[in-house]
């Protein structure tokens, strides 16, 4: 009796090492309303979407053309704002020659006759189709699927 009383607290440490307790999948605070967490809401609207025939749009790599120096990549697909009136506001600012992923066109202010603006997925903002090179073409880019005029609803642009 008294030798099962030794070898209990030696055996009840390497027991529970043998089975450890798994890791939460979620992080606390990570649940939102239905139990799902954001990765799960994510995933079952992809998979909506594929059963709804709905692909990815797929991005075309263009180089920045027509500059010397830098093009700024704006909110909306203008410079002065809708009619002179305010400004878009600038993202970034991208060099000549580098490439970068663009989905889709808006019509915006025309830039060396140019009327497209290119929509740049991965910073959420336009650049002048005048900037882009001849991969950009409406053909393979498409229009955006939002209104690229200002007071319609949504506003012009993607709004996060």
């Amino acid at each position: 009796m008294k030798l099962s009383n030794a070898f209990t607290p030696l055996l009840l440490p390497l027991a529970a090492l043998a089975n450890p307790v798994p890791e939460p999948e979620v992080v606390k605070g990570e649940v939102v309303k239905g139990g799902y967490t954001p990765r799960d809401i994510i995933a079952l609207r992809d998979e909506d979407a594929e059963v709804a025939g709905l692909v990815p749009r797929a991005t075309v790599v263009c180089k920045i053309v027509n500059v010397v120096t830098t093009v700024s990549c704006r909110w909306n697909p203008w410079h002065a704002g809708w009619n002179g009136n305010g400004k878009s506001a600038v993202r970034t600012d991208f060099k000549p020659n580098t490439g970068h992923d663009f989905s889709c066109y808006a019509v915006g202010e025309c830039i060396g006759g140019n009327c497209t603006w290119d929509w740049a997925p991965n910073w959420s903002c336009y650049v002048p189709g005048y900037y882009t090179d001849s991969k950009c073409t409406k053909a393979a880019l498409g229009p955006c699927p939002w209104p690229d005029v200002p007071n319609s609803s949504p506003p012009a642009g993607l709004w996060d």
